[in-house]
């Protein structure tokens, strides 16, 4: 490389290095930092081929959550000519692709990217032996996500299967978490208890307290769908007292989601208010608007039922506002129709008709 590029290259390295810095302090001001940038460093990284630049400013642009900008370089990785890329890293290319197409929602895609990696790793194998199964791991996750459970547990087991070889006891208690809520969707209950519970050892030995909120959550399910209710709600109480500790939002949501639920069916409305308005707040702090949606379903129940009428047309507002934000606009569709479908029931023919039209447009 000649001697004016290797300059220009450790001029970029050192502005992503602040940028990073910049992005724990304040995300915005880096947002806007990296914008008068990117267009700067993408004529002299491309017009080079700088391979190791171009996946830093991926990773930059991942952190900042520019999901879509992030997997335009990822691509451009991705399509070099074989001989200015080596096989390691067109499969990390491979498997940075299907990373974000995840966060975008784009699910099926990714799927085909993460088979794609797999295929080239044992093809060609790699210097890092974890990388296959943690491909497989990720196969299972995502699996998850497409309601796939028999695949997601079959991929899911292959990794357990290697990470015990390689005695990773942290991994394969995250990994048992994984299989044991497989197996819970599957209707495997014993299996699933099992499982859960190993899962919830490991977890507690190396005090992976994320993971082990997770693990108590679905515990709880596991227990719900069993009839053992009063354990249940204990498991979602400390399920949820952690999660508020390690700050995980999403999961707060999910579990506020289940307490909600569960205390609509015992008809104490109010009580399920409480719950959906600590994630309602959630997810309007942090931008969680996929999770948003499933919230305001259980949000117009509870206005239903508190014969608040006229407040579902904020609830339906929000949704209809929501919809250029999430990536399942058929929800937002199907609860439009909800919506209408309550208007209805009580006479409000206009506002049944108008909700139904906003329901149908969505959903064509």
């Amino acid at each position: 490389m000649e001697p004016i590029v290797c300059e220009v290259a450790a001029q970029i390295r050192y502005q992503l290095d602040q940028l990073e810095q910049l992005a724990q302090r304040d995300s915005r001001k880096a947002l806007q930092s990296i914008g008068d940038r990117l267009a700067a460093w993408e004529g002299i990284v491309r017009q080079h081929s700088h391979v190791e630049l171009a996946f830093r400013i991926g990773q930059v642009l991942e952190d900042l959550r520019q999901y879509w900008l992030a997997l335009s370089w990822y691509q451009w990785i991705a399509d070099l000519d074989p001989s200015k890329i080596s096989r390691e890293e067109q499969t990390r290319s491979i498997r940075a692709k299907g990373r974000m197409c995840i966060k975008l929602g784009l699910n099926h895609e990714a799927l085909r990217f993460l088979k794609e990696a797999e295929e080239l790793l044992q093809q060609a194998g790699s210097s890092d032996l974890t990388e296959l199964p943690v491909v497989w791991q990720n196969m299972g996750s995502l699996l998850d996500r497409l309601e796939s459970w028999d695949e997601a547990l079959m991929y899911t087991e292959r990794a357990l299967t290697a990470f015990r070889r390689f005695d990773d006891q942290k991994r394969v208690s995250i990994l048992l978490l994984m299989v044991g809520t497989y197996q819970y969707k599957l209707q495997r209950y014993e299996d699933a208890f099992d499982t859960l519970l190993q899962a919830r050892e490991g977890l507690e030995k190396f005090k992976d307290y994320f993971h082990l909120a997770r693990c108590w959550h679905n515990y709880a399910e596991l227990m719900r769908d069993t009839g053992r209710m009063e354990e249940a709600i204990a498991a979602w109480r400390m399920s949820l007292e952690m999660k508020k500790r390690t700050d995980d939002h999403v999961g707060q949501v999910n579990t506020l989601l289940s307490l909600t639920e569960y205390v609509c069916t015992q008809n104490d409305w109010y009580g399920a208010q409480r719950y959906a308005t600590q994630a309602i707040a959630l997810c309007h702090e942090h931008r969680l608007y996929d999770q948003e949606i499933l919230c305001l379903k259980s949000w117009s129940n509870i206005l239903f039922a508190l014969g608040r009428f006229s407040e579902l047309e904020v609830c339906a507002a929000r949704a209809m506002y929501l919809v250029e934000s999430v990536t399942a606009q058929d929800q937002i569709g199907q609860l439009l129709q909800k919506i209408a479908q309550d208007y209805s029931k009580i006479g409000y023919e206009e506002l049944a008709m108008q909700y139904s039209k906003n329901a149908v447009q969505i959903l064509s």
